[in-house]
């Protein structure tokens, strides 16, 4: 065993003999971030900017797919405003993993439904993938730092 198995090791070890007794602990954020992401579902399905940006820590970073990134607070407020003057949202958010280390929590999860532009009517179906990098705020909630998402299928595929 070479010395970079053995320093990996003791990591490894460290890292699970620490958080051994932390399991309740991480269990309540994980429970915290999952309930986070509901109410993200539930602002974006009510077009509402201010319960979004709410969820968003103030230097939060949004990666939408085929935009260019929206840095910071008032740029993420100025995104929504326009998309849900534009668009209707009906989405579902299915957590698939969220793992947490300290303050900062990691959450996948897969995104359907759909999205009806208010100019047509004409609602396209979406079947998307997203990450999201969290962070405990000073008060002990769990804040959107970084959100990025693509798509799974392509924009309006069948109904």
């Amino acid at each position: 065993m070479n010395r970079k198995t053995v320093v990996g090791l003791v990591v490894a070890a460290t890292t699970v003999a620490g958080t051994a007794g932390q399991g309740q602990g991480v269990a309540r954020d994980a429970d915290a971030i999952r309930k986070l992401l509901g109410e993200y579902e539930q602002s974006l399905n009510a077009g509402s900017v201010d319960r979004v940006v709410k969820l968003y820590a103030p230097d939060g970073v949004l990666m939408p797919a085929d935009v260019p990134v929206q840095a910071g607070a008032p740029t993420i407020r100025q995104y929504f405003e326009r998309l849900f003057g534009e668009t209707s949202w009906n989405l579902t958010f299915t957590p698939v993993e969220v793992t947490i280390s300290e303050d900062w929590g990691f959450l996948r999860t897969n995104i359907t439904g759909t999205r009806t532009p208010k100019a047509s009517g004409k609602p396209d179906r979406l079947d998307n993938k997203a990450l999201l990098i969290l962070q405990r705020s000073a008060d002990g909630s769990w804040r959107i730092a970084r959100y990025i998402f693509n798509r799974n299928a392509p924009l309006g595929g069948p109904q």
